[in-house]
């Protein structure tokens, strides 16, 4: 993905976060970076709902809500 559009980052995470990201990752057949830019993208999106005053919700296959995610800032 390497190219003129990209920024390198260099960051420390635990070992319980890092853990929890090959987890993702290897259960979804992608890169951890992959795994962060999706992360970065829903936070993204979860940000400008929570702008409008909306939410994002978790639902059940009735469609019911069973968890909003709320945003921790």
């Amino acid at each position: 993905m390497a190219n003129g559009n990209t920024t390198r980052l260099t960051l420390e995470l635990s070992a319980s976060a890092n853990s929890a990201l090959e987890q993702v990752a290897s259960h979804n057949g992608a890169t951890k970076a992959e795994v962060l830019r999706r992360a970065i993208a829903l936070i993204a999106y979860a940000d400008k709902l929570k702008q409008r005053g909306e939410s994002l919700a978790v639902t059940d296959a009735d469609r019911r809500v069973v968890a909003e995610v709320v945003s921790p800032w």
